[in-house]
């Protein structure tokens, strides 16, 4: 009877973390709406292999023992789901919410300032002064050299993998 009682306790501890599902979250604004889509995704693919992990153990006939080579590559594929999942969600955030976040946070105009003033610093060698004169001719020749600002900004953030805390602060 005690051995029945630990795996019900095991089996609701697992559904409990099953049911954190991202179907559950709430968009509060219309800019989160497209990450939420992809975080969605992201967590149903993950779960999906996860699911597929489980019945490879099951067909092989336990849950004890170390885990095959297959069982093993389910588990970085997941692994790699869900990081890659987290990466597109985070660039799409930047891109969706950003032009918004830099209306409304003193923090974020202030980095956005920093950002501009490093693509314009004047103590550079030729090749760099070059590529600044072309940034700030591009953005001035644009109709809007605020959004064409904030383009090359959000481009920027996004630009590569967001997989280290340092890309993301």
């Amino acid at each position: 009877m005690a051995a029945k009682r630990k795996k019900t306790a095991k089996r609701v501890r697992r559904d409990r973390v099953m049911r954190l599902s991202a179907l559950d979250i709430n968009t509060r604004s219309a800019c989160c709406e497209n990450s939420s889509l992809i975080l969605r995704h992201a967590y149903e693919s993950s779960g999906a292999l996860l699911k597929a992990y489980g019945l490879a153990r099951q067909q092989r006939g336990g849950r004890r023992g170390m885990t095959t080579d297959q069982e093993q590559d389910l588990l970085r594929a997941m692994l790699v789901m869900a990081t890659a999942g987290l990466d597109a969600m985070s660039k799409q955030l930047i891109r969706d919410a950003l032009p918004d976040l830099l209306k409304k946070s003193e923090r974020a105009l202030n980095t956005f300032e920093k950002f501009i003033a490093r693509r314009l610093t004047s103590d550079q060698d030729a090749s760099e002064k070059s590529a600044a004169n072309r940034f700030l001719a591009r953005v001035l020749s644009r109709p809007s050299p605020q959004a064409q600002l904030t383009e090359e900004y959000v481009q920027d953030l996004t630009r590569g993998s967001l997989q280290s805390t340092e890309a993301l602060t």
